[in-house]
């Protein structure tokens, strides 16, 4: 079974993700993000194989997760969630090695299918 982390500054939503994941049968631990070196500890000191995280948040975003996730470590898969449609900003990301964008509201069939994809694709 996969560990996934939910990064997300709304209580609510790291609730519901965490429902729906948890519900799937995966292992889900969630975290408000607060500074990048913050992420980074917890990112060494409970790895997770995979990172879903929002977008959109004040005090580290989206891009700021993706490169901290990286730094820790570049294999791991992460999956943006967003309210916004913003191709050039996606296209950025899936050059950062984001595997999947999700766009809110979050349906709980498309992100289960995407963790499954991506756990296939993990072996």
């Amino acid at each position: 079974m996969i560990k996934i982390l939910v990064i997300d500054d709304s209580t609510l939503m790291r609730k519901i993700a965490r429902e729906h994941l948890e519900g799937a049968g995966f292992e889900v631990d969630d975290l408000s993000p607060t500074t990048s070196s913050a992420l980074i500890n917890r990112l060494s000191v409970a790895p997770p194989d995979l990172v879903i995280t929002d977008f959109n948040m004040p005090t580290l975003n989206g891009e700021g997760v993706v490169r901290a996730v990286r730094f820790s470590n570049p294999k791991t898969p992460i999956i943006v969630m967003t309210a916004n449609r913003d191709e050039a900003r996606d296209a950025k990301l899936r050059t950062m090695g984001v595997r999947k964008i999700i766009h809110k509201p979050l349906d709980e069939k498309a992100l289960i299918h995407a963790v499954k994809q991506i756990q296939t694709q993990m072996g």
